[in-house]
């Protein structure tokens, strides 16, 4: 039955996390809903406790960030809330800087497509003014 109950409190995992990370911004997660799908997160439930970490790209590690109790549904354990922050808002501005980089990227890729069309088409008038 534990095993049952456990895979519950799992698949509710979702809203338990957003919890989690209301309680460590001090209720300004909506700010960052918007971007929590960006964030790379897994719990792992052991003991009838959901034990969530958050993979950091500009450390490129993984970070403990709570420990939630499933059966009274309270956060036990958790990580220091201004590291988190400091953490957090350094992920933010790295995630923003790579998709700044790869928005450019894509748009020499266009640009590079156009100019490529264009001198296409400039070949096929010129030969055709030739004749």
């Amino acid at each position: 039955m534990g095993v049952l109950r456990d895979l519950n409190g799992a698949l509710t995992a979702d809203k338990k996390v957003e919890k989690l990370l209301q309680f460590l911004t001090d209720n300004k997660f909506k700010d960052l809903k918007k971007n929590f799908y960006f964030y790379k997160i897994r719990g792992e439930v052991e003991n009838g406790k959901l034990k969530v970490e958050m993979y950091f790209h500009h450390r490129e590690k993984w970070y403990f960030i709570g420990e939630i109790d499933l059966n009274n549904n309270k956060i036990t354990k958790h990580i220091d809330k201004q590291l988190f922050k400091i953490l957090l808002d350094d992920e933010n501005n790295f995630l923003i800087e790579k998709y700044h980089r790869e928005m450019h990227r894509s748009m020499s890729i266009i640009l590079s497509l156009l100019a490529l069309i264009l001198g296409i088409l400039t070949t096929f008038i010129l030969i055709n003014l030739i004749k």
